[in-house]
């Protein structure tokens, strides 16, 4: 059982669909057959369209650095479970090619057996995509035991050496877009040309704004707009800063070695922890493109069993096979006022109703003195001007509130997801309720070199929107003016 009176990892609330989260939280039994330890005790609650994880964060963390030490540290592990989870990316992408790209017609049958063919092979996708989410808790936890054994205790030590030497999917698509602009006057030679390269472009990152709680088709148009808004200028520099990323990221890591002599020992860990964050992030992407897949189910599901495509989001992945296959519908009132996956370690999923959600729920509230001045975090970027900002704030609960982020603001969130990317690059600096070194808004800070403070757990709950602040980067230190 999850104790609320010890320290909790919490995850959200975000966005969250019940059809979107049943794909992962129904590998968490499965899971114990080739990660043990594997999860936690973890309830996952979804109500009001926000989804909240949480769990014991001490059991996480070890769990987690069990599973670090033996499948990512351990380069014959890593290179045999990458492989693997890299061969269900191609099983994943094989849907896409069908139900989005080709668009094939498909009777109810061939429908019902295709949903049944994606539903194993996505299970068999969490099977190794489990193994970034849990290591990065525990390889993080190791590393900063390892430094602290050094007394070197601060946070700007793992910032360096745990950063991807890779890029992320949003810096991978940005670099090709920048490239497309500068190219747009001198190789393409016409319009035509152009609008083939931006067609690409779109099939390839169509889902960028797709979240866990519903998906987005960006269109051409979409991408066309984006490059006539962009200046040849800010896509020089842009793409300037990217290409040199890597090569920064490695020179900041071999002068935090060479400084305070680490130790072989440490050097792996970090490399195979800074590995695994990039593993991560790169899931998410095909998580994306996952939950694009579901959509397109429930759009064809929709029109074949004249439901609405808000209540289908409503039903688990198995509760819609048997929709295929029977006929039966599901009753989903109840599930709109709340509803909660719990899994316990000993291997059991339940599903609980509103009622039950409800009070399991209300243990876990958070509740904090709206009057307090000063909230205190943890540093995960330091940005490129390590120096301490003021500035106003705005409060984004969802990737739906972006347009409210003005150029130079400091977001603050619950926590951040791929989608709140695009407020994340006007932002002067970023605030969270919850997330650590490896989390989200950590990996997306470095690598757009603005200050990042994670794991406040009140800042949503004591700021408020165009509240000014004062920011001490060092110390972690977030003060109302």
């Amino acid at each position: 059982m999850i104790n609320p009176n010890q320290k909790l990892f919490r995850w959200g609330p975000i966005f969250g669909s019940i059809v979107y989260c049943d794909p992962w939280m129904k590998a968490f039994p499965p899971s114990r057959n080739y990660l043990l330890p594997a999860w936690t005790d973890t309830i996952t609650n979804v109500k009001d369209g926000k989804v909240l994880v949480i769990c014991q964060s001490k059991g996480l963390c070890d769990n987690g650095e069990v599973i670090f030490k033996k499948y990512v540290l351990d380069k014959k592990n890593l290179k045999v479970n990458y492989s693997a989870f890299m061969k269900q990316v191609k099983k994943i992408l094989y849907y896409q090619k069908l139900l989005l790209f080709e668009c094939h017609k498909y009777s109810e049958k061939e429908l019902l057996n295709l949903l049944i063919l994606f539903d194993a092979d996505f299970t068999g996708f969490w099977k190794y995509g489990f193994i970034p989410e849990l290591a990065n808790w525990g390889g993080e936890q190791l590393l900063t035991r390892k430094l602290a054994q050094l007394g070197l205790n601060h946070h700007e030590i793992v910032e360096k050496l745990s950063a991807p030497v890779k890029l992320s999917f949003f810096q991978a698509e940005e670099l090709e877009f920048y490239r497309i602009k500068l190219k747009s006057k001198a190789a393409f030679k016409n319009d035509k040309k152009l609008s083939t390269a931006l067609q690409v472009h779109q099939q390839k990152y169509y889902w960028l704004k797709n979240n866990y709680g519903w998906t987005e088709v960006l269109d051409v148009k979409y991408f066309e707009d984006e490059l006539n808004t962009l200046s040849i200028e800010t896509a020089r520099n842009k793409l300037s800063e990217i290409s040199h990323y890597i090569q920064n990221t490695k020179k900041a890591k071999k002068e935090v070695i060479k400084k305070y002599k680490l130790s072989k020992e440490i050097i792996a860990v970090s490399d195979a922890l800074a590995f695994s964050i990039w593993w991560q992030d790169l899931r998410k992407k095909y998580i994306w493109i996952a939950n694009s897949i579901i959509t397109e189910f429930l759009n064809r599901i929709s029109r074949l069993k004249n439901l609405s495509i808000d209540d289908l989001c409503y039903y688990k992945i198995d509760e819609l096979i048997e929709l295929l296959k029977t006929g039966k519908k599901k009753d989903i009132r109840d599930r709109k006022n709340g509803f909660t996956f719990y899994y316990h370690s000993e291997g059991k999923l339940v599903c609980l109703d509103s009622k039950e959600s409800a009070k399991l729920m209300q243990q876990f509230e958070v509740k904090v003195d709206s009057k307090i001045k000063e909230i205190k975090g943890m540093v995960v970027s330091l940005g490129k001007e390590k120096k301490n900002l003021s500035g106003s704030v705005k409060i984004l609960t969802s990737p739906s509130d972006i347009h409210k982020l003005q150029k130079g603001e400091i977001l603050v969130a619950p926590m951040t997801s791929p989608d709140y990317i695009f407020a994340m690059r006007k932002a002067s600096a970023i605030i969270t309720d919850e997330g650590g070194l490896t989390s989200h808004a950590a990996i997306v800070s470095r690598e757009l070199g603005i200050p990042c403070i994670v794991g406040t757990g009140i800042a949503t709950k004591v700021l408020k929107d165009n509240d000014k602040v004062m920011i001490d980067v060092k110390n972690g230190l977030i003060t109302k003016l």
